[in-house]
């Protein structure tokens, strides 16, 4: 445990530093994608809070200030629970962007513990997985004002609470993950597939499938009386300039088409080096899916395959190894192939480190990773 927690403030000193680092020298920063998206508030200027406060972050400050619109805008399309708390604890903080930044990083610290029972429970408490999941190049998502945190934290409440049969644990991550982000609702769509496979567990499959159902109908109301409207977040993906994602996933040909073999849009919005870094990692899962199946239990490899699919296919790779992060299956599985393959397993420590400082630095300087 000590060595945990010495590696999880190493990371999260490097992450939180680093933005602050790059932003003494202020002519580096991306003030022309700044600009030229939406930032809030809108007339703010940049400052050190800019190397911190990027992208989608600004969407859910928004949200926690002014929430949705009955209008059609970019923010009927992010999910409530984290703008929500972020307003809740705002007062608490003393300013909005204290309160997601301290959210999110609370948030999976808490999870990285729970993560920690959890594997402990089934024998698995092993230094490397946690390193893996530490230098993953998204990781520093987890010190941002981002739903990764919150997602980790109540995927692992999840899992842990079926492992230990915690019934509450149980119904309050599920009414909550699919009030989080839409890969909420496909880990319900995981748990309804465990739920046929486990017939020991079933009972308690059917409370999570219970506080999923709950937590979906907390969501649309929750959009119909915001926004009129309960299907706004699909509307609202018409106004992101890239493609509708479940157009993507309802058409296969289309996603190997323009994810490897004409790949222009994804080269045009990407660059040539996001553009191969996101299909290392996507071989990276792939190699895990095909042969990590044996070092899992059967919960956490349906999780690997349905969730992992999902963010793989309903998109460009544009946030696949965000959409990764915490994915927990998957660092037991690349650690239970590559435990006796020292050299394969610290080239890939490296790979991930190096990826995620460089990573990092571009985010804080407002180029879009993911």
């Amino acid at each position: 445990m000590k060595k945990l927690i010495f590696a999880i403030c190493l990371f999260r000193l490097f992450d939180l530093s680093l933005p602050y680092v790059l932003s003494r020298n202020s002519e580096s920063f991306n003030k022309k994608v700044y600009l030229s998206i939406f930032h809030w508030p809108p007339d703010s200027i940049v400052n050190t809070e800019s190397y911190y406060k990027t992208f989608d972050a600004h969407h859910y400050l928004y949200l926690a200030q002014k929430w949705y619109s009955k209008r059609p805008i970019q923010q009927n399309a992010f999910f409530p629970l984290y703008p929500f708390l972020i307003r809740i604890f705002a007062t608490l903080f003393g300013s909005f962007f204290l309160s997601g930044l301290v959210l999110s990083n609370l948030f999976s610290l808490a999870g990285f513990y729970i993560l920690y029972l959890y594997l402990r429970e089934t024998d698995r408490e092993e230094m490397p997985i946690y390193l893996l999941l530490l230098a993953f190049p998204a990781s520093f998502f987890f010190s941002r004002i981002y739903t990764e945190s919150l997602f980790f934290l109540l995927l692992v409440l999840l899992m842990y609470g079926f492992r230990r049969k915690i019934k509450w644990m149980v119904l309050i991550s599920s009414i909550l993950l699919p009030l989080s982000r839409p890969h909420g609702v496909i880990v319900g769509i995981s748990v309804f597939i465990m739920t046929l496979l486990n017939r020991e567990k079933r009972q308690l499959f059917i409370l999570s499938l219970a506080g999923f159902w709950l937590g979906g109908v907390i969501y649309l109301l929750i959009m119909y009386f915001s926004t009129h409207d309960v299907f706004a977040a699909i509307h609202a993906q018409a106004l992101y300039p890239r493609v509708n994602p479940l157009k993507m996933l309802v058409n296969p040909y289309r996603w190997v088409k323009e994810n490897f073999i004409f790949p222009s849009y994804a080269m045009r919005y990407l660059g040539p080096g996001n553009f191969v870094y996101e299909r290392i990692v996507f071989l990276i899962y792939a190699m895990a899916l095909l042969y990590g199946r044996k070092y899992l239990l059967r919960e956490e490899y349906i999780l690997l395959v349905v969730l992992g699919l999902f963010s793989a296919l309903t998109d460009h790779f544009m946030s696949f190894t965000r959409f990764l992060l915490p994915l927990f299956p998957l660092y037991v599985a690349l650690w239970g192939m590559l435990e006796k393959k020292e050299i394969l397993y610290t080239m890939l420590l490296l790979f991930f480190t190096l990826a995620h400082a460089f990573l990092l630095t571009l985010h804080s300087l407002s180029y879009f990773v993911g």
